[in-house]
């Protein structure tokens, strides 16, 4: 359960009270994101291990093992089994239906262990496989959880019915904890009930359980800022530096959320709820990020999942981006023909490999030309709705995962080799040229006679700066910007896909000498891309993905401009996701953030992005990741269902999207030469790598996953202004504002050029002041009253966000319709922590 913790008060010269006492704001806080509870429906819950009749063991191998695990079941245990077995493990139970009509089904079950099949009476069977989608996730213990999945719809008849639940494997493992049959819209919240009322026992918590009828009038109802469906006004473009519609050439930014393949996948009853809830939210677009395919070709069920998402997005006025392929996702072996991997990620193969590369267009080819059964057949290919496709997620010849004939094996090595070779030859004659005019040592793979060159490894490359490593650096962006420009190619003449395309969004292993090279083959595509995470050290077996007891973290807050290890005022960290690098004048988003638990600074996140976002002029943000329907009902390593991150979406949307914080002029404009990037000279200004902690663990031990110096450019100017790079021919004149006198490091204050942002890293304090939106973040007790332009924020709590947001665009001294916004900190019931967790708590918020 998420709980808040809030005392507050806020004075207001002219247009407020002047006190709001912390119990009236708690409320109105709640009031924020309370809806009406649906009408009475009839809902029949049972408890798994309670059946009429059933051949499960009596113990079950997955059953709680302290009173904690005991609590987040129903009823305190659940039904499983593990062992291999020689009969179908069976279920049967006994309800009674009140009211004859359509009925869903849902169970609670341990993740995507132990596929079924049900029926009721003597009705047909209904499979419920392995790969469901999850509907939300609570852990008892590490590996253990109970998550619900749709098991499907009937039509039932009034009166006694029986449900049969079927394993249809007879191994592995498998746990039921309840099911429910009901004819009303169901959100799971855990082991709750419809209707259930959530509960705290301490005392300056409250729980954050919003009733979820997203068809229930709201007051700061967003669905107005998107179109009536995606795409009314045709496509987005590129033009001018921004995303534009194509018909009116009016700019659109985009604020959104990712949505992976369980949540794309979500049952259908819920899906435009899902739709609906966004929408009043403020966002207007969602990222799709999931295979829909592997190495024997395409997923047709996975094409199926992503058609009817984004045509419920679509009818709520929210566009799509797809992005289907991300290495991680698979794991290759020797029988698939690509070469000796052995359940290895195929890190930098679909930049050179052919073969792999048609498999990977026939999933673009399956997914872009197949008829849209939830659209009247319209193909995505087709559909404006669809804003973007993204080639090529979070992969680079540049990142640390390039490592010749470890990573990457012989055979397709021998492929790159040779490609290699063939670019030496055309540069200097032959390899055998290229060979001595490096001189120096060979190395593996070095092969005049076959026409092969090797590889350094890509940290050597950054290091020594030898022409080798210049001619190897100059190779690898040339065949990425090669496979980027004939993907590009592919969709628009084989797929018939004419919207916007991403090419990539990844960092490399020098961000000043090889991330510039990289960007330059990422300009083939319209948007230019990049994905940031922020937070402190976090240590712990599964760090990289969930939150276990007796990790070890750093709380971070950028307010101070903390370093991963934590505040230390002699040394800041520079560094947000949110400082973008406009290349080539080409729009740019970042397809993926976030603020990760466990840090107790996030609500910090969504205003930073909406008032530094627009002060960038960014186009777009995907927030990650959606975990299921409604919001969270457990704080996980990637929540963004939450009260700090999307309980604040309303005030930051409107913030962001309608421009109630002006954009700057470019302080900076680097011209680069195409040709000093080649040789490793490097750029005055590199994006800079914030990773999460899955991506971080690819950077060998002693290099740094965080870089604090720019060259020749102050880290603090994308506070002050826009920061653009462009990549020349030939050489030319950059441009760079006087920058110092709007930063003072001896106040620890940088302000921006539009007069509107002041970042004061010494207290830890942000604030917005314009004449539709002012805000203020970070440590407001400490720093007291805060005077903005129409208004007085005075904050008791330690730490805190509030947004006072203009909602009929009128400024905020004469507005009629304004939404102020508080939030403090999230936590799970239970949590318990220090530097280290001690309980991860439980559900709910």
């Amino acid at each position: 359960m998420t709980f808040l913790r809030a005392a507050l008060a806020i004075v207001a010269p002219s247009r407020f009270s002047s006190f709001v006492s912390p119990s009236c704001l708690r409320a109105f806080v709640v009031l924020l994101f309370l809806l009406s509870p649906s009408a009475r429906a009839d809902v029949v819950w049972l408890e798994a291990e309670r059946p009429a009749n059933t051949n499960f063991p009596q113990k079950n191998p997955f059953a709680p093992i302290t009173p904690r695990e005991s609590t987040l079941l129903s009823r305190g245990n659940w039904l499983g089994a593990d062992k291999p077995r020689k009969e179908t493990l069976f279920a049967e139970y006994k309800f009674t239906i009140e009211k004859p009509g359509e009925h869903q089904l849902y169970a609670r079950k341990f993740w995507k262990h132990g596929p079924f099949r049900w029926r009721i009476d003597d009705g047909a069977w209904t499979l419920v496989p392995a790969d469901a989608p999850l509907l939300d996730r609570v852990e008892l213990r590490r590996f253990i959880e109970a998550n619900w999945v749709w098991m499907g719809a009937a039509n039932l008849p009034a009166g006694e019915r029986t449900l049969r639940i079927e394993l249809t494997e007879n191994t592995g493992a498998a746990s039921f904890d309840c099911l429910l049959v009901t004819d009303a819209p169901f959100v799971p919240r855990g082991k709750l009930q419809p209707g259930e009322p959530a509960r705290t026992s301490a005392a300056d918590d409250f729980a954050f359980d919003p009733a979820t009828n997203p068809d229930t009038a709201s007051p700061i109802d967003l669905r107005f800022l998107n179109e009536s469906s995606a795409g009314e006004q045709g496509r987005l473009i590129a033009r001018g530096g921004e995303i534009v519609h194509e018909s009116t050439g009016a700019p659109v930014r985009l604020w959104g959320v990712c949505a992976t393949a369980d949540v794309v996948g979500i049952a259908p009853p819920l899906l435009d709820d899902l739709a609906r809830d966004l929408a009043r939210h403020g966002v207007n677009y969602v990222r799709i990020h999931m295979p829909v395919g592997d190495v024997r070709g395409a997923d047709s069920a996975a094409i199926e999942r992503v058609q009817r998402f984004v045509a419920a997005m679509k009818r709520q006025g929210i566009y799509t981006s797809l992005s289907i392929y991300f290495p991680v996702w698979f794991k290759l072996k020797p029988e698939d023909g690509f070469g000796s991997y052995k359940d290895k990620e195929p890190f930098g193969i679909i930049f050179f490999d052919e073969k792999f590369q048609a498999v990977y267009r026939s999933w673009w080819k399956a997914l872009l030309t197949s008829p849209n059964p939830h659209a009247a057949g319209l193909p995505l290919s087709d559909d404006p709705a669809v804003a973007m496709v993204e080639m090529v997620n979070e992969d680079s010849l540049m990142f640390w995962t390039f490592k010749p004939y470890d990573t990457i094996p012989a055979e397709p090595m021998a492929k790159l080799e040779r490609l290699f070779g063939e670019w030496l030859s055309r540069r200097y004659g032959s390899v055998e040229a290229a060979l001595d005019r490096w001189g120096g040592q060979r190395l593996r793979g070095d092969d005049p006679a076959a026409g092969r060159a090797g590889f350094m490894s890509i940290g050597e490359v950054a290091k020594q700066k030898t022409q080798r490593a210049a001619d190897t650096a100059s190779f690898l962006a040339d065949q990425q910007r090669q496979f980027f420009e004939s993907t590009r190619q592919f969709l628009r003449d084989e797929c018939g896909y004419t919207g916007l395309t991403i090419a990539s969004n990844w960092y490399t292993a020098d961000g000043r000498i090889l991330g510039p090279l990289d960007k330059w083959s990422n300009t083939v595509g319209d948007v230019m891309d990049r994905h940031g995470y922020y937070g402190g050290k976090h240590e712990g077996p599964r760090a990289t993905h969930t939150i276990d007891i007796g990790d070890k973290f750093v709380d971070r807050t950028a307010t101070r401009f903390d370093r991963q290890e934590g505040f230390d005022p002699e040394k800041r960290g520079f560094n947000t996701p949110f400082w973008d690098i406009n290349y080539d004048g080409k729009p740019s988003i970042i397809s993926e953030v976030n603020w990760t638990q466990p840090n107790r600074f996030r609500a910090e996140m969504p205003l930073i992005a909406a008032a530094y976002g627009a002060l960038q002029s960014s186009d777009g943000f995907a927030f990650f990741a959606l975990q299921g329907a409604a919001w969270d009902s457990q704080l996980r390593k990637f929540s963004v269902q939450t009260p700090a991150i999307m309980g604040q979406f309303p005030a930051a949307a409107l913030m962001y999207r309608r421009g109630l914080v002006k954009s700057a002029d470019e302080v900076v404009t680097a011209a680069v030469p195409l040709a000093d990037l080649r040789q490793l000279k490097g750029s005055p200004a590199q994006q800079q790598p914030n990773l999460d902690e899955l991506r971080a663990r690819d950077i060998p031990p002693g290099q740094t996953a965080e870089v604090e110096k720019v060259d020749k450019i102050d880290p603090l100017s994308f506070a002050v202004g826009r920061v653009g790079l462009n990549f020349v021919e030939a050489p030319a004149a950059s441009r760079m504002a006087d920058v110092s006198r709007f930063i003072d490091r001896e106040k620890a204050i940088v302000r921006s050029a539009t007069g509107e942002l002041v970042w004061d890293w010494g207290r830890g304090v942000i604030t917005v002041s314009s004449p539709k939106a002012q805000a203020a973040c970070g440590f407001l007790a400490a720093a007291g009253p805060i005077a903005l332009g129409d208004c007085v924020f005075d904050i008791r709590s330690e730490y805190a966000c509030v947004m006072l947001v203009s909602v009929d665009d009128q400024p905020l001294a004469t507005s009629k319709k304004m939404l102020l916004q508080v939030m403090t900190e999230e936590t799970n019931s239970g949590w318990i922590n220090g530097n280290m967790i001690a309980d991860v708590g439980s559900p709910l918020v």
